[in-house]
């Protein structure tokens, strides 16, 4: 693993998974300070875009879409990640306006569901996708992580 450190970000560790040389999960984790780890064994296009991806995030500078391969999902988790990708840095939705979005208005429970299992958190903004409202809802690492998040993007 290549560990990274930024000089400003939240307090989290980024751990990327990678499986055949491609990206295949994120895993956040408590820290002292803004870092990841990224493996030897992921395409060095793909590390360096994760690495630019998360300087320019540490920055609070409004990053590119790294290309995520989610076609293995059902169509309607697709439409909800992808719907989530787009949610801006500073900015925030709610689980009931994302499933209305994705084209099911009433689906706000099942895109918690999916928010809780986002594979590319951080990348993935489901951490900015709160409760009608506008209470910070859940997330799979703790409300502690996700408040810290949100603050440091000036989302709350």
């Amino acid at each position: 693993m290549q560990s990274n450190s930024f000089t400003s970000g939240p307090h989290i560790k980024v751990t990327i998974l990678s499986k055949e040389s491609s990206l295949h999960k994120v895993l956040l984790s408590h820290s002292d300070h803004f870092s990841c780890e990224i493996p030897h064994d992921l395409a060095e296009k793909i590390a360096k875009e994760v690495y630019s991806w998360l300087l320019a995030y540490s920055l609070r500078k409004e990053t590119k879409i790294l290309h995520f391969d989610l076609n293995t999902y059902p169509p309607f988790t697709k439409r909800v990640l992808e719907e989530m990708a787009l949610i801006p840095l500073g900015s925030f939705e709610s689980y009931s306006g994302l499933a209305k979005r994705s084209g099911s208005q009433r689906a706000a429970r099942a895109v918690g569901n999916i928010c809780r299992g986002n594979p590319f958190p951080l990348f993935i903004p489901c951490h900015r996708v709160l409760s009608a409202d506008g209470s910070i809802g859940g997330f799979a690492y703790g409300l502690k992580m996700k408040q810290e998040i949100l603050q440091f993007e000036n989302a709350i």
